[in-house]
């Protein structure tokens, strides 16, 4: 469904266009600072969140792709908890695959931390102004580096946040690491009934 969405959205020419645009960046970025060329095979993800999928929200995160493009479909009513990006200011150098796959294994640790816990830790670098609140609009598309950039969201207070999330160039410095923590959250999300 979310391919199908993005493919609705590519015959758009200025999504196309911007689309293209980003893609070539983020080649160029890998092939200077990575010094490796990547392939593209594109992987398209419809993520909805609720108030009853707190274990979706303050999950701080890098990607495993170099591009990252986030198009909100759907946000929850205005107001603290409507599920908006949260984007740490200052970005990380590119990793070696030993690098990344630490800090990917901290974090998914940091996951399995209570709400409340991880709802702490992103209030305070949010208070600490190391990260920023970006206000998400419907039919706006945000476009990050998520391999370098820490970013997670709010939870939903009310209603129902629909994003469809892009992600280009998968830089192939998880070292297996990814398959297994994607496949556990899948696991986890299943038995709390989010999927």
């Amino acid at each position: 469904m979310a391919q199908s969405f993005a493919e609705l959205l590519r015959e758009n020419a200025a999504f196309h266009a911007i689309e293209t645009q980003v893609c070539a960046a983020a080649q160029l970025w890998a092939t200077t600072v990575l010094k490796r060329e990547v392939s593209d095979d594109p992987l398209h993800v419809l993520r909805c969140v609720d108030p009853r999928a707190d274990s979706q929200s303050y999950l701080r995160h890098f990607d495993s792709h170099i591009l990252t493009m986030l198009v909100p479909l759907q946000l929850a009513p205005n107001g603290e908890r409507n599920g908006d990006l949260v984007m740490r200011i200052f970005q990380r150098e590119a990793k070696s695959a030993t690098a990344n796959f630490l800090t990917k294994t901290y974090l998914f640790f940091e996951h399995g931390l209570p709400f409340l816990i991880r709802r702490s830790l992103a209030t305070r670098d949010l208070s600490n102004a190391n990260s920023q609140r970006i206000v998400c609009r419907p039919g706006n598309v945000y476009v990050f580096n998520g391999l370098i950039t820490l970013h997670h969201n709010l939870d939903v207070g009310v209603g129902e946040r629909r994003m469809l999330i892009i992600h280009h160039y998968d830089a192939g410095l998880t070292a297996g690491a990814r398959t297994v923590i994607r496949s556990f959250r899948i696991l986890l999300d299943r038995l709390a009934g989010i999927y």
